[in-house]
């Protein structure tokens, strides 16, 4: 079986609660597929998430990179000693 058993459910990680968890709280981008291979997501809301992924991305991206930098930076000023 692909996305469903035999009785019509559809397994937890195909399911839209689990599927949004996952692409927005560990998999990121990387859960796409689960979105395009279950069975519960119609074309329109396939692409909504899509969409709505792309800027979540550039706002982690650009969050993580802040997040080194603010890193790098006080560590460079403990190496000089400063607090």
């Amino acid at each position: 079986m692909d996305a469903g058993q035999e009785s019509g459910e559809v397994k937890w990680y195909y399911r839209p609660a689990s599927v949004l968890l996952i692409i927005f709280l560990v998999a990121g981008p990387l859960g796409l597929p689960l979105v395009y291979r279950s069975p519960r997501f119609s074309r329109l809301a396939r692409i909504l998430v899509t969409a709505a992924m792309i800027p979540y991305t550039w706002f982690m991206v650009v969050s993580t990179i802040e997040a080194f930098r603010r890193v790098f930076h006080l560590v460079s000023l403990i190496r000089q000693g400063q607090p």
